[in-house]
């Protein structure tokens, strides 16, 4: 497997940009499209998804509905979510047009950490570990590089409170933003680290603390490190 730019076996690399809210995602997809040949950016696991993709893959995870109830003891709304939003994002990926790079934002590394994070204890249910292994080893073999954005939180929360954007810690405190961002980076740390275990890509961390181009700077040169 190749780091952030080297060619795959798939004629293409596939991408995911991680983060903290404010983190320049969004900013750096978009300055990597407009600058760099052959990048496509993609907002991956989010409500965006096509509908009736998301249907599908809704009606593909029906049959996981019973044992997780019976396992969980409620309705697993939110644990079945996530297994609709990745299994359909796989598929897109897998879909996709082969050659150039894909950033993915949104992608499986956010959602595996958005499980820990929001609901841990569905990883003691027997049939949603089994199927959180089975997808974080697939999703290993498939993403190429992990790019990790991250930024003191004071910045983070400048830029979340000074862009027209939602986000649920948008009118938060100081202190209620830190302990946000510490619970992804966190479980971040966690699945980076699962997905290496897998055979997947190490993730590579990206400080943007400074302007927007110098940081799109930094994301150049980790793909022109790799061999892009």
């Amino acid at each position: 497997m190749s780091g952030v730019g080297g060619e795959t076996s798939r004629g293409r690399r596939i991408v995911e940009l991680i983060g903290p809210p404010g983190a320049g995602k969004s900013t750096l997809s978009a300055m990597m499209v407009s600058q760099r040949d052959g990048v496509r950016a993609w907002t991956g696991a989010g409500s965006r998804q096509p509908r009736l993709a998301l249907i599908a893959g809704g009606l593909r995870a029906l049959p996981h509905l019973p044992r997780l109830w019976l396992e969980l003891g409620r309705p697993p709304v939110r644990e079945i979510r996530h297994v609709i939003r990745l299994d359909t994002l796989l598929r897109r990926v897998l879909r996709d047009r082969p050659g150039g790079t894909l950033l993915i934002e949104e992608g499986p590394v956010l959602v595996f950490a958005q499980i820990h994070v929001y609901c841990p204890d569905a990883l003691e249910s027997r049939a949603y570990n089994e199927w959180y292994r089975s997808a974080l080893i697939r999703w290993s073999s498939v993403l190429d590089s992990v790019v990790w954005l991250d930024a003191d939180d004071r910045v983070l929360t400048q830029r979340i409170r000074g862009r027209p954007k939602w986000h649920m810690v948008k009118e938060a405190s100081p202190k209620e933003v830190r302990e946000f961002n510490d619970a992804f980076r966190r479980a971040f740390v966690r699945v980076s680290e699962e997905m290496e275990a897998a055979g997947g890509p190490k993730a590579i961390r990206l400080a943007t603390g400074g302007s927007a181009g110098a940081a799109a700077d930094l994301l150049q040169s980790a793909f022109e490190g790799s061999g892009a």
